[in-house]
């Protein structure tokens, strides 16, 4: 039996008796493999919250639910970005930004957006006491400082465990009610005076543990 190749590419093939028999035109074919891609990406967008705020949607910071700890690479690159973000943001120093960036590295043992106090990783216990056993999150916030974190997040449409939603809240209370700690750091000069004027005028750590500041402050600098 001899095949016409003319016949594929005019739509119709042979069925094994020699009888034509349609096959779908190339475009179509084409648009349906590119629906079906569509429809799988439709899907897979599905679990995705819808980021609200666009500012948050294009900043580097992730703006996924944190599951687990982050591994050291990615802690650097969080603490990266951190320094980067409070520099424009505020207009600090390198050194005074790292001075901040080392407190929230040390309360939530290395950038960790999504833990709780106690070291477990993942959505915030409900307890809203400020009893220093239930802080969460970057900088380990309790009680209506807890809850404003959360608030903000479900404003802006993105996890509370978020890279996105923990360096958006601390923005907003820096440039807001904390506003006097920006000023504070902006007067230091060094790492070590931006660290420990941030841990007593923002952080107020029941036991401030300086000296373990300090070293991450050492740390980030060499980034």
């Amino acid at each position: 039996m001899q095949i016409d190749s003319n016949s594929f590419l005019n739509g119709t093939n042979l069925d094994v008796k020699g009888t034509p028999s349609f096959v779908a035109p190339k475009d179509s074919l084409k648009n349906s493999c590119i629906f079906t891609e569509a429809k799988k990406k439709q899907n897979l967008n599905q679990n995705v919250p819808e980021v609200k705020n666009a500012k948050l949607a294009q900043d580097p910071l992730s703006t996924q639910a944190q599951t687990q700890a982050n591994t050291v690479e990615e802690s650097n690159k969080i603490a990266l970005q951190y320094i980067k973000n409070l520099q424009k943001d505020f207009g600090l120093t390198k050194k005074q930004a790292v001075g901040i960036t080392a407190n929230l590295w040390h309360e939530s043992a290395g950038m960790n957006a999504g833990i709780n106090q106690g070291g477990v990783v993942g959505e915030p216990d409900p307890n809203m006491d400020d009893d220093n056993k239930h802080g969460y999150g970057i900088a380990q916030w309790g009680g209506v400082r807890k809850q404003g974190l959360l608030d903000y997040a479900k404003k802006n449409g993105i996890p509370a465990s978020s890279d996105a939603a923990n360096y958006g809240y601390l923005k907003q209370e820096l440039k807001g009610k904390y506003n006097d700690v920006i000023k504070a750091v902006k007067k230091t000069d060094s790492i070590y005076a931006a660290t420990a004027v941030f841990e007593n005028k923002f952080e107020h750590a029941t036991e401030p543990n300086l000296d373990s500041r300090l070293a991450v402050a050492d740390k980030l600098m060499e980034l």
